[in-house]
């Protein structure tokens, strides 16, 4: 690749990062506005169970598509727009279309039979207005479907904008309809504002594929290409695991409609604050460490392949264990100051403040055990991560059945993550066997450096926290909360200073980077006349 190409990859890539970051901050903004006008109640259950239905289906088939096919047919992507050599990939997006389509007739049809599936417990009104919502938003899967596939398609032709506005458009959509007509129309108008977002973006990937639609894609049959054949020997894997990664939440939403009203909600709500970290850093670590350990495997060169899980471990500890302190020890006024208004009151937030503690303290289990999987998929093992993440469903389902009667939705979240260290646990002996190298020793001293270091920064979050108190002397709980937050600010310096005098290659590393990048800048400015 040259400059140009090295130049237009780095744009793209800023570009994609951009979009990325504004689809999550739009998500947090709309679980805030959500909560605003509707707060944690049986509506809010009724929606997110009405919304994970349309939702499943496509989720799995992304995956599938992008992972077992595309690959496949990247020959044809690049080589040809002639219909005919296209005959693999349109047999597939024929076929998964027509799926979606008896999908969103049966989600039209037999709403009520779904919904008693997935949420066996909630009372008769809200299992009514589940129902309505669920037909809303039967269409969704087309739609989703559609995007799965085009989506998949764009990555492939590097065409990465259109694929990754998906957050953007559907968050901008719900927030909007329901700042707009919520008022007027109720929890439906948050179902159709939801259609609306993931029909926007179906018409922007079409427009966004309108040559290749055009010139290649046609309704096809042909079973028995081998495009179409070949990668369907991946297919029994890769679904078993799809399935077993939608099924824990599931699981969770069938223990929580039993709850009172709202425990749906809560559980929906703590999900998204506790996993931000996971979205945030969990992605791009992984992203940027599965091609180096794909290479190293298939170079032969187990070294550096250690090296570079173990590095990767490394990173995520960096940036989990404070994630966790933080979450565990500011949990409560986060989401007093990002939720707590309108309809969401005082008991909503400390119900929802315990289930995201529950939850992010899974967050580093979360973490090794993806990236572990990871590893397995790199390794091409793919079964050891399947078996292994339905063993880890069959361990959540027991330990919420244990936990859910006397701790409630609290005792659910806390099952995920103990599910979580059981697996994060498991999956690093396995390593340390295959790869033949000594993982947990190795992370033990960067466990205890990160540890301390957290340590000090929660101190020092404290002090600066109650500085800003004394500072501003805020009359009312909102403006208390954002002064203790506020603490979290210096606290990050103070985390990094600390890297820094304990030399952890990691912050060292950050920080050389940094001064490398602010010298080159400023000897840049020096040059100009």
């Amino acid at each position: 690749m040259g400059v140009t190409g090295n130049r237009e990859a780095t744009i793209s890539a800023v570009v994609v990062s951009g979009v990325s970051l504004a689809g999550r901050a739009l998500g947090l903004v709309k679980t805030m506005v959500i909560a605003w006008v509707f707060g944690a109640t049986n509506l809010v259950d009724a929606f997110f169970v009405a919304y994970m239905l349309p939702t499943i289906l496509p989720m799995i088939a992304k995956s599938m598509i992008a992972t077992a096919f595309i690959p496949r047919f990247m020959r044809s992507l690049r080589s040809s727009s002639d219909p005919g050599s296209w005959q693999g990939a349109n047999t597939l997006f024929t076929s998964a279309l027509g799926i979606f389509a008896i999908a969103t007739v049966a989600l039209a049809v037999f709403p009520e039979l779904l919904v008693k599936m997935v949420a066996p417990g909630l009372a008769r009104e809200t299992f009514a207005t589940a129902v309505a919502l669920t037909r809303v938003m039967s269409i969704a899967t087309i739609f989703l479907g559609v995007n799965a596939i085009l989506s998949a398609v764009a990555y492939a032709r590097h065409r990465f904008v259109y694929a990754s506005l998906d957050a953007v458009l559907t968050n901008s959509f719900i927030i909007l309809g329901t700042l707009v007509f919520a008022p007027h129309y109720g929890i439906v108008a948050l179902g159709w504002s939801v259609v609306a977002g993931f029909m926007a973006q179906s018409i922007l990937l079409i427009a966004g594929s309108r040559d290749l639609l055009a010139a290649a894609i046609r309704p096809a049959l042909a079973f028995g290409h081998e495009d179409f054949r070949a990668p369907l020997r991946h297919i029994f894997p890769l679904t078993v695991g799809a399935i077993g990664a939608v099924a824990t939440g599931l699981v969770d939403q069938i223990f929580a409609s039993f709850l009172d009203a709202g425990s749906i909600a809560v559980l929906g709500y703590a999900t998204m604050l506790a996993l931000l970290p996971m979205e945030i850093f969990g992605q791009p670590i992984r992203t940027t460490f599965y091609p180096l350990l794909s290479r190293h495997h298939a170079d032969g060169n187990y070294d550096a392949m250690r090296d570079s899980h173990v590095r990767g471990l490394r990173v995520y500890i960096l940036v989990m264990l404070p994630a966790i302190a933080i979450l565990v020890m500011y949990g409560e006024p986060a989401v007093a100051v990002l939720l707590e208004r309108g309809s969401f009151d005082a008991q909503m937030t400390q119900k929802t403040a315990w289930v995201v503690v529950a939850l992010s303290l899974g967050l580093l289990s979360r973490a090794f055990a993806w990236f572990n999987f990871g590893v397995f998929h790199a390794l091409v093992q793919p079964w050891v991560p399947v078996v292994l993440g339905l063993v880890e469903v069959a361990i959540n389902i027991v330990l919420t059945w244990a936990l859910v009667g006397p701790f409630g939705v609290f005792g659910i979240a806390l099952a995920s993550s103990l599910a979580l260290t059981v697996t994060a646990v498991v999956t690093t002996v396995l390593l340390t066997r295959r790869l033949e190298y000594p993982i947990a020793s190795l992370l033990v001293k960067p466990f205890l450096k990160v540890a301390g270091m957290t340590a000090v920064a929660l101190l020092a979050a404290h002090v600066f926290g109650w500085l800003a108190l004394l500072a501003f002397a805020p009359g009312d709980a909102w403006w208390r909360n954002v002064c203790l937050l506020m603490g979290l600010v210096p606290a990050a310096v103070v985390f990094f200073g600390s890297g820094w005098v304990l030399r952890l290659n990691e912050v060292s590393s950050l920080m050389s980077y940094v001064r490398r990048k602010i010298g080159g800048d400023a000897a840049i400015e020096a040059s100009r006349p």
